[in-house]
């Protein structure tokens, strides 16, 4: 038996492949996996857990962002990298300081 079968299918706005995964959230360009790693930017949603697409945005979006500095929701996506990178910095710092005393009192107790 034969059917004929309508199918809508999403494609990349970069490369035209199917399946395209991620979307723009200021001009709704949709991308793949491979072109969303290099013509687009994904922020993470929080600082200790990272989503899925949730503040994607093409890099011609993202450098009129950077730019204009006038778009609330992509203020608060660069807030939260940004506190995300100096989280990652102080966790290190506190490591290498802990880990410092801890030899200084090995030391100490011998």
């Amino acid at each position: 038996m034969k059917k004929l079968v309508t199918k809508e299918v999403d494609y990349c706005d970069s490369c035209n492949s199917e399946h395209s995964l991620y979307t723009c959230l200021t001009c709704k360009k949709e991308f793949c996996y491979s072109c969303s790693k290099t013509k687009a930017i994904e922020y993470p949603h929080s600082i200790h857990f990272r989503g899925s697409g949730d503040g994607f945005y093409c890099l011609e979006c993202n450098s009129k962002h950077m730019a204009a500095g006038d778009n609330p929701l992509f203020n608060c996506f660069v807030q939260i990298k940004n506190l995300r990178n100096q989280y990652e910095v102080l966790s290190q710092d506190i490591e290498e300081a802990g880990k410092r005393a801890e030899e200084a009192l090995k030391r100490l107790q011998r």
